[in-house]
């Protein structure tokens, strides 16, 4: 059971908590601590380790990220690219998800990336680890 959004964000964009039980965690895994989302089941439902949505909005706006998918099993990931006022920039279904370094960069490096919205639908789910923006070198 995966999480999933409904409408639209709204402007000023900004992240809410989930439900009590159903919004984000770190976890230890191997060296590092990872980000990931409760899914439906919620804590502290083993199943619901990285099926949950994981949504990030940045101080100032971005050109490009980079993250670090730890978990991929051949699934797929939803990740929509906001603006400050809620509107989207672009979504993108990034598929197959496998332990990689994904990075985004926006045509023109225009700095307009407010927010990030990661859905995913990876058979064991996903967390996320280092999370690289700010500078329009990031990417190369």
């Amino acid at each position: 059971m995966f999480d999933h959004v409904d409408g639209a964000a709204l402007g000023p964009l900004t992240v809410l908590a989930g439900e009590q039980g159903r919004s984000l965690g770190v976890m230890r895994l191997s060296r590092t601590s990872v980000l990931q989302g409760y899914g439906p089941r919620g804590f502290p439902n083993v199943d619901a380790i990285g099926e949950g949505a994981i949504a990030i909005v940045f101080d100032r706006d971005q050109s490009a990220i980079g993250l670090d998918i730890r978990g991929g099993e051949a699934g797929a990931a939803q990740v929509a690219f906001l603006r400050r006022d809620g509107s989207e920039i672009a979504g993108l279904l990034v598929q197959p998800l496998a332990e990689e370094s994904y990075g985004f960069r926006r045509s023109g490096r225009k700095a307009d990336i407010a927010g990030v919205l990661i859905l995913n639908t990876d058979p064991q789910g996903i967390a996320v680890d280092n999370i690289r923006f700010d500078g329009l070198d990031l990417l190369g």
